[in-house]
């Protein structure tokens, strides 16, 4: 986006906040980091159970 960047990580049976700590420890979001647009991480489950995702998680970098 021109005026942002989101950095998403998707998952499978597991959890929001596991996406989240992966973008973290896997530093996805490095490149943008200190430039001059903000950086939000979007982590998102997929519930096969509910065959929907699960609240996704939004935070700023």
């Amino acid at each position: 986006m021109p005026s942002a960047v989101y950095v998403f990580e998707f998952k499978y049976r597991k959890s929001a906040k596991a996406a989240i700590r992966q973008i973290r420890e896997r530093d996805y979001a490095a490149k943008w980091a200190g430039g001059p647009r903000p950086v939000t991480l979007i982590g998102i489950n997929f519930n096969p159970k509910k065959r929907n995702i699960d609240m996704p998680i939004v935070e700023p970098l």
